[in-house]
């Protein structure tokens, strides 16, 4: 059998969380330790990957093959070679620690045709929240929030009808 084409080039998602990331593509939350100062959590590997990443991988579990573009965010005189592009601003990725262990993933998303036409624009969210027994959280509690908010950010976008209508009909 021939191998599927890829449908769509899913690009880097822009940094639009403000303060709330400080511009860094590791940092993905705050804990607020027993002496309730401020530390940032951050990843080993940037965040916006992670995104790609699992956005190809939500999407190949759908039946749809993606192109993954994670050395660029999408912008003024990009080029790509599938027939629709897939980018967007990611608005809350993060995890903070207070009274509950809480994680937000937000993201708006764009499909986009060759001419750089938006087809479909529209915002994607989830939240994830664990108990802190003590009012202790541990760097586990935080993984496990933002994983299950990010995955099911991924698995919405990988579903969602207006997406999927548009990829199965621009092949």
């Amino acid at each position: 059998a021939l191998a599927q084409e890829p449908a769509m080039t899913v690009f880097k998602f822009s940094d639009r969380r403000g303060r709330e990331g400080n511009s860094d593509p590791y940092r993905v939350g705050t804990t607020y330790i027993e002496d309730l100062f401020p530390q940032p959590l951050r990843t080993s590997i940037p965040w916006q990957d992670t995104l790609v990443r699992g956005l190809a991988e939500a999407f190949k579990e759908e039946g749809i093959i993606v192109k993954m573009a994670e050395a660029s965010e999408f912008g003024y005189g990009v080029v790509w070679d599938t027939p629709l592009a897939l980018a967007g601003d990611v608005l809350d990725f993060s995890t903070e620690a207070r009274f509950w262990t809480s994680a937000h993933v937000r993201a708006t998303i764009r499909v986009l045709d060759r001419q750089g036409t938006v087809l479909l624009e529209k915002t994607i969210e989830r939240r994830a929240r664990r108990s802190n027994y003590g009012f202790k959280s541990s760097r586990e509690t935080h993984e496990s929030a933002i994983q299950e908010a990010l995955e099911g950010v991924l698995r919405d976008v990988a579903r969602d009808v207006d997406i999927r209508t548009i990829v199965l009909t621009r092949r």
